[in-house]
This record gives structure tokens, sequence and C-alpha cells, in this order.
């Protein structure tokens, strides 16, 4: 007796269910290392299947975070999880480079789960390229989340504003100087974009703009923690108890709340602060009275999103590992956004 699942001895991978029968031929060695932890005599213990694979993961690769080589596809174990058994049996026989039907087979399960593959995160690399730039420092310590948050900016970047060589150079520069990590780098470069295109008569700089903002985002970061995964009808439940305590639901961090802010308000408004406490109140009114259209986990499978749809575009609430239940991004559409240009 060496491999023990929920109190249940292990004896051979067949009594797993199939779905994790089927992640231990996505992950490289998971089969030959899940038979030698069966027949080893030291004892392994696990609460659940989930968290059995996430122990094997950080065994063989030291991360819960698989990188499936035929389908150039990088995804958390935790994001696996969330997938039908027919879709993962697909992905576990799909090779990208086989046939262009496989290639649109792939296609549609990457849009149904919110993955994006290693090819369209080149995007990035082609965006350096394209404007003459060099990887900023804080690149290489960035985690997964991090460089998705990049390439969601410069994808709706590309969408909302006409881009020249001189103001990406000028705005990835001053991002870069702002920015502790990757993810606040991005956001940063995306609220210098808007700042230039705003025409803004009054906020003679982009670090004026942060420090005329910084009040209103620093009091809209307070945030409930879930002690249990939440489902749509407990999100809800948990959203209006924490209104009915009188408190805002706040943003995930200060650059996620501060780019929201910038998008979503006219910079060239005489009273930005104005704005944005209406926005902000307008924003909290549709948490109230919305119902969430779409719950999945994140790619990285470090976290669950909730979509809300607005008026103006989407709102993602994120609840992490910890508990902590917050607004994490309003992308409005860029049709929209244009209109304040």
């Amino acid at each position: 007796m060496a491999l023990i699942i929920d109190k249940t001895e292990i004896s051979q991978p067949q009594q797993f269910s199939d779905k994790i029968q089927t992640l231990l031929q996505l992950i490289h060695q998971g089969m030959p290392c899940t038979e030698a932890l069966i027949k080893q005599k030291q004892i392994v213990k696990c609460n659940s299947e989930e968290q059995f694979i996430e122990m094997l993961c950080l065994k063989l690769m030291g991360s819960t975070l698989l990188y499936l080589h035929q389908l150039h596809l990088s995804v958390g174990t935790g994001k696996l999880f969330e997938l039908h058994n027919q879709d993962l049996r697909t992905l576990a026989v799909l090779n990208s480079h086989n046939s262009e039907k496989e290639r649109i087979i792939l296609s549609e399960i990457l849009t149904k789960y919110h993955l994006v593959d290693s090819n369209a995160l080149n995007k990035i690399a082609r965006f350096y390229h394209r404007y003459n730039l060099d990887y900023p420092a804080i690149n290489s310590g960035a985690s997964f989340d991090e460089k998705l948050t990049l390439y969601n900016v410069i994808c709706y970047c590309e969408q909302a504003f006409t881009l020249s060589e001189e103001t990406v150079t000028t705005a990835y520069h001053w991002a870069t100087q702002k920015a502790q990590n990757l993810g606040d780098f991005a956001r940063y470069f995306c609220l210098y974009l808007v700042w230039e295109n705003s025409q803004s008569k009054t906020l003679t700089s982009p670090d004026h703009l942060i420090e005329t903002l910084a009040p209103i985002v620093n009091s809209n970061l307070n945030h409930p923690i879930a002690n249990y995964e939440l489902d749509v009808i407990t999100l809800q439940q948990m959203i209006k108890s924490w209104y009915q305590d009188g408190n805002n639901l706040g943003f995930s961090g200060f650059t996620s709340g501060l780019l929201s802010i910038v998008l979503n308000i006219a910079l060239n408004s005489e009273d930005v602060v104005k704005d944005a406490s209406a926005y902000l109140d307008a924003l909290q009114t549709t948490l109230r009275s919305t119902s969430c259209n779409a719950c999945y986990m994140s790619q990285s499978g470090l976290s669950r999103h909730y979509s809300f749809n607005s008026q103006r575009g989407e709102v993602i609430l994120k609840l992490d590992r910890q508990g902590y239940l917050s607004l994490f991004s309003h992308w409005p559409s860029t049709s929209i956004f244009n209109l304040h240009l």
C-alpha cells in the first residue's frame, strides 16, 4: 500500500476516474511515475484526485503549469479539470501540426475554454520586434498570468488605437519606469496610450493622471474573502451581502483599478474625479443587479473568473486561491472607447 487517495488504496491506475487517466496521458511521464508511486513502499496520501495530479506535476516539473508540446499550449492542472471528458480526450490525441481539420478542432476547444496557445502568445514577441523594443527586465521573472495580461493589453491597444513607433516607444519606456511586475507594465503601457489619445487639457501628463485618480482607486481596493469555491448563485449572494454591509467590491490591485477607470471615463472631461466616482457607482450597480453570464477557471488554474456583461463591455471578477474576490478588469468595447477620443 503506497498510494492512498481520499482513504482509498490505489493499486492500479485504472482505479482513477476517466478524466484523471486521460490527464496522466497528457502529462509527460505521468503514467510511468504514477505506476512507480503505486509500487513503492513509502506511503503517499492525497485528499483528492485533483490534489494527486498537482502533487505529481510538482514532483515531475516543479510546477502545476503544464506545457503540452503537441498542442503548443501552456495550461494549469486546475484548468484541465474544468474541461469536459470528451474535450480532454480530444486534446490527448490532437496534434496541431497534423491537418487543417485538427487545427480547427483545437481552435474551437481553445475558444470554448478561454485558452491562448503559444502561437497566439507570440503576438507579444512580434509586437516588440515591430517597434524595435527590448523585453523589459521584469519579463524574466514574470508569471504566466502576467504574460496573459500583457497579451490581452496588446490585443486591445491594437484595436483601440492607431499606433506609431514614437508613441509606442515612449509608452514602453514610461511604463518600464513605473512598473514592478509585467502585469503592471502592461496596464501602465495601456494607460499611457489612453492619456496620449485623450486630448485632455487638464491632465498634463500620465503621472498627473495617476496622481489625480490615485485617491479614488485606493479607496476601492477592499474585497471580501470566500471560504469556498463560489458557483454563480453563491457568487450573487455574496456580492449582495457585501453591499448590504455598506461595502463596494474592490479591484484586485492598484493598476487594475486605475486602468479600468481610465478606460471607462472621458479624460478630456472638466472633472475626471467626479466622472470616475459616477463610473464606479454605475459599475457597482451593474454587479448588484446583473447575473454572471460566464464562469471559468483561468488558464493557469490559479483563479476562477466570473464574467459580467455591462452596457459598455465586459467586467471580470476574480476569485483567487486565497479566497479573495475582486474586480479584475473592465474592458470597454473599442467602438465605445473610440467615442471618447
